[in-house]
């Protein structure tokens, strides 16, 4: 093999191995971020449909919006401020509140309301952590009993995804919180220690003008 054809050869290598990394390079381009503020936004970048009726789009942060079944709506007394006068016609896309519920833009600035908490109506209970002895007593001791825990907890929607409300227990283990009526679940702050683990395994139903009494149960992990 002559010289010529060696460094040809080389040549074809390195030229072929340049077009591989510069080729690699621009597959890797990093994708830009997109703002999600409607269900044809989040629909568009590919976020997952819920199959339901109207169609809901949920985003990596846990926001869902709603397509829209019906023409836009016109907020009354709304001027536009701006266009001379002209009412200002909102999309008919919607957003679930903290409580659950969902709303639609609505006001001069179609912007989203979540409503605020009816007068009389949240959750109050206690907090009890346990067990508090590696094994059970028999006859049963009562210094081992489950006993009052003060911690910090979170009320969120039925489903898990969205906090509604921060709260905490006193020193005896007792709470109430007032939220609008809807369905929720109780759980433990999020970024505190990984035990206790304290969680209301049943969906908490709140009524209109009403109280829901419940107990929470905290797991120290003692076995």
């Amino acid at each position: 093999m002559t010289n010529k054809l060696r460094i040809a050869i080389l040549l074809l290598v390195l030229a072929l191995a340049s077009a591989g990394l510069y080729y690699g390079a621009k597959d890797k381009a990093v994708a830009p971020v997109v703002v999600i503020t409607t269900f044809g936004e989040c629909r568009d970048a590919g976020y997952p449909i819920m199959e339901s009726y109207p169609e809901q789009c949920r985003t990596p942060d846990g926001r869902n919006f709603i397509r829209g079944i019906s023409d836009p709506i016109i907020p009354p007394n709304n001027t536009g401020g701006g266009n001379g006068g002209s009412p200002v016609t909102c999309t008919m896309d919607a957003m679930q509140c903290p409580d659950g519920s969902y709303v639609g833009r609505s006001g001069p600035k179609c912007e989203f309301v979540c409503p605020t908490p009816a007068s009389g109506s949240g959750v109050r209970g206690i907090v009890m952590l346990g067990p508090t002895c590696p094994v059970v007593q028999d006859p049963p001791d009562s210094e081992c009993d489950d006993k009052p825990f003060k911690t910090n907890l979170v009320l969120t929607t039925a489903d898990g995804v969205s906090i509604v409300k921060s709260f905490s227990s006193d020193a005896q283990g007792k709470f109430s919180i007032a939220v609008s009526p809807g369905y929720y679940l109780i759980r433990s702050a999020p970024g505190g220690p990984i035990m206790p683990s304290c969680a209301k395994g049943e969906v908490i139903e709140v009524r209109a003008n009403s109280y829901t009494v419940t107990t929470v149960s905290c797991d120290t992990g003692i076995r």
